[in-house]
């Protein structure tokens, strides 16, 4: 069988609406291929072994749409016989009208056949005999060497079932078996697969077992390799469930009646089995061999202990020991507190200040509100009256002098009259101009340099508060070269104090500087550097706030520095200029003029989305700073890990929809979170594609409330508790109002085979 394949080359957040408007034309089931880490839930239902690490995302993705082939060349598409050039067509049409909406990146598509293959058994390619020890595993389609004929011989066939034999932890569990397997051994093995470590136990001699699984794929692979292996079929019972949360898997399974449980599952699984599958474990046996090592009452089980008579003498003993310490160690504080009591006494008088930081925030003017009333400067300027004497000037100041007053009016009057003279008269025939072409375009040139000179003068110094306000925030990693040596690893990037409390100086920087570092620094303007300690990181943003002592500065330091002048990124509009200082291409103290070139693009958080300021300035990969106006206000955060791939323009974080971020961060608050990435759902392209208007899920955090609560990727948020939400703007609003703990009634609209259908989640606020 033939199939036609359309290659869509797309950017992942994309991915949905392309799938759900193609959907339309008749193309269903689409293939992506992205570098998406896969979520919590996506790996649970993967039967592998170890998932590998897989590459950085790069938000590119590939969707592939498969239409059959008839014999005569033909497609059929939504009951409808067409061509592939049609269906080419028409995929082309509606990527370009969804690129009038939103970003699809490259939109390429790329047409290609492919065949029908044996995907089922094509896997046993890879798969040859190898050994355990002195086991030979080999497959069911591979005969045994000569040499191996006296080799204990497993024939193994998974199929799709997890347990071929070849992973470390498999044989790691084949080999403690071995040691402690009796003829008398009841076995249970927890997500047997192909019920390897089962069988195995049964040729080692033991006496019974039982394998459970959620793959209802190992019932078969089970009972396979049971019979190629001359397994009684009684000694090995399979079933299917859950043992975990399934009371009625865990009855069947029996409780008390197995000397080994072996489970070789992932840690994730492992954490929530263990102290469920204690109660399957027989404790007499295990009560037994405690008591041949330790002839001592056995002190585990609890009921054990209840029965233990308290050692008075021992009790005795622990309680004067514990005093002594007591009476030792309040000798060594009264020591600590003499020596360092005229510091305390210091520390202790200092005027008590307010701790907590505040961030004024700022509205923004395209959110309805009107704007205050303002008073020109042609509102004050002087009028004439209709008949155009000039003897009334409304603005003009009346002195109590008359004389004066008629003195002024001449004035105006006399000049009045001149300059409607001297701009009558001609000049005289054969006068002269004094000027030289020569001259006068030299003097025209200085004046230029020197207004050109002063613009940029004018520039650099409405950066001097900012610049005071930019500090350098260094990580340090103690490692060792190759000679095992030890040194400092150190990466540093720009910093800025954005709140003071009279106490503590608080940084904003980037949290991959600060990350697993075994020490932080930072330098002030006057190369002055100190010890800061973490505060708090958001990990939607990647900010984080580090703060520095401000005992730790001397005067001098404290006085040229500046608290950061937060200004207004919504009053920023493409074209203004603005001044980049920074790092911006790895070295401190840079700067650089340019403009703003688009306030529109947008990078999507969690539960949130952020403005970026989107500049002509170049700067490096890793370059850091702040964006600043001609006010001398910063209106951006250089962020370029969010600059758009292979540009290297400088790109900032608009500051006034962070504010209550930093605020937050510099609290040490936390902040309510569902865990969701979204985009909006316009009517035009609710129009367009059907779905509902809203907030779409493009993705859903791993153990995230979101996850828990059972939403999914492509589901549609409209309601947020009572409240109508249409755009992540006032999505976020309402969940600004929760605090973590809250539980709220998020209402979402699911696709299902019948269209779109209304459904409610109760979702417990989490943490970030």
């Amino acid at each position: 069988m033939k199939w036609v394949k359309f290659r869509i080359k797309t950017v992942t957040d994309a991915e949905d609406i392309i799938i759900s408007t193609l959907y339309d034309l008749g193309l269903e089931g689409a293939q992506i291929e992205d570098k998406v880490p896969l979520t919590a839930m996506e790996k649970e239902q993967m039967f592998v072994d170890i998932l590998p690490d897989g590459p950085e995302d790069d938000g590119i993705a590939y969707l592939s749409f498969f239409v059959e082939e008839k014999e005569d060349g033909s497609l059929e598409v939504a009951g409808e016989k067409t061509t592939t050039e049609a269906v080419l067509a028409d995929v082309k049409q509606e990527l370009e009208d969804l690129r009038q909406f939103m970003d699809i990146g490259e939109g390429s598509v790329v047409v290609d056949e492919t065949e029908d293959i044996d995907w089922i058994n094509n896997w046993k390619q890879y798969f040859h005999q190898f050994y355990i020890d002195d086991i030979l595993v080999i497959p069911s389609w591979e005969n045994i060497k000569p040499e191996d004929t006296d080799k204990m011989v497993l024939h193994i066939d998974p199929g799709t079932a997890f347990g071929t034999g070849m992973h470390e932890t498999t044989q790691l569990c084949i080999r403690q078996l071995r040691k402690f397997i009796t003829p008398e051994t009841e076995l249970l093995d927890v997500g047997t697969g192909s019920g390897i470590l089962a069988i195995l136990s049964l040729m080692f001699g033991a006496k019974h077992a039982v394998g459970t699984d959620l793959d209802i794929c190992a019932v078969e692979a089970v009972a396979q390799n049971c019979e190629v292996n001359g397994i009684d079929p009684a000694q090995f019972d399979m079933m299917i469930g859950n043992i975990i949360t399934d009371k009625e898997v865990q009855d069947k399974v029996g409780y008390e009646c197995y000397d080994i449980v072996v489970a070789n599952i992932l840690a994730d699984v492992l954490v929530p089995l263990t102290p469920v599958i204690v109660h399957q474990l027989n404790t007499d046996v295990w009560r037994k061999k405690c008591m041949e090592n330790d002839p001592k009452p056995y002190k585990f089980m609890k009921e054990s202990i209840k029965k233990q008579p308290p050692d008075w003498k021992k009790i005795v003993l622990l309680i004067a020991g514990w005093l002594t310490l007591a009476a030792l160690g309040g000798l060594v504080a009264a020591a600590v507190f003499a020596v360092t009591e005229p510091k305390i006494a210091e520390a202790v008088t200092r005027e008590e200040l307010p701790a907590k930081v505040d961030i004024p925030g700022d509205e923004d003017p395209n959110s309805g509100q009107e704007p205050d009333e303002t008073i020109t400067a042609s509102s004050a300027s002087a009028s004439v009256d209709s008949s155009g004497s000039g003897s009334e000037i409304s603005s003009s100041t009346v002195d109590s002098s008359t004389s004066e007053s008629s003195v002024s009016e001449s004035t105006v009057s006399e000049s009045t009259e001149g300059t409607e003279s001297s701009t009558s008269e001609e000049p005289e025939e054969g006068s002269e101009v004094s000027s030289v072409d020569g001259e006068t375009d030299a003097e025209e040139k200085d004046s230029s340099l020197k207004n050109y000179e002063a613009l940029y003068q004018d520039m650099l110094e409405v950066t001097e508060k900012p610049k005071r306000a930019l500090v350098t925030v260094i990580g340090i990693t103690n490692q060792m070269d190759y000679f095992n040596q030890d040194y400092e690893n150190q990466q540093q990037i720009s910093g800025l104090i954005v709140a003071d409390n009279g106490q503590d100086l608080f940084i904003l920087t980037e949290y991959r500087i600060v990350e697993n570092v075994e020490r932080i620094q930072v330098t002030f303007w006057d190369e002055t550097m100190v010890d800061a300690t973490y505060q708090r990181h958001d990990p939607s943003t990647g900010l984080t706030i580090v703060k520095v002592d401000e005992s730790k500065l001397d005067e001098e330091t404290r006085d040229g520095l500046a608290v950061a002048p937060l200004g207004s990124s919504y009053l920023v509009s493409q074209g203004d200029p603005v001044v980049a200082v920074g790092s911006l291409v790895g070295y401190s103290d840079s700067i650089a003029y340019g403009v703003v070139t688009s306030v529109t693009n947008k990078i999507s958080a969690l539960d949130n989305e952020y403005n970026l300021l989107t500049t002509d300035i170049l700067g490096s990969t890793d370059g850091s700073g702040i964006l600043v106006n001609l006010d001398g206000e910063i209106v951006g955060i250089i962020a370029q890990s969010y600059s758009a791939k292979g540009n290297n323009v400088v790109t900032g974080i608009a500051i006034s929809q962070i504010k209550k971020l930093i605020e937050n961060l510099s609290n040490n608050v936390s902040r309510a979170y569902i865990g969701i990435r979204g985009q909006d759902v316009t009517e035009e392209l609710s129009d367009k594609t059907g779905i509902p208007k809203g907030v779409l899920i493009s993705r859903v955090a791993d153990d995230s409330p979101a996850m828990m609560a059972g939403m999914k990727e492509y589901d549609v948020i409209v309601k947020l508790g009572e409240h109508k939400v249409e755009t992540i703007k006032q999505y976020h609003e309402q969940l600004g109002k929760y605090s973590t703990g809250d539980v709220v009634t998020v209402t979402a609209m699911r696709k299902g085979a019948e269209g779109y259908a209304e459904m409610t989640f109760d979702v417990t606020m989490g943490e970030v």
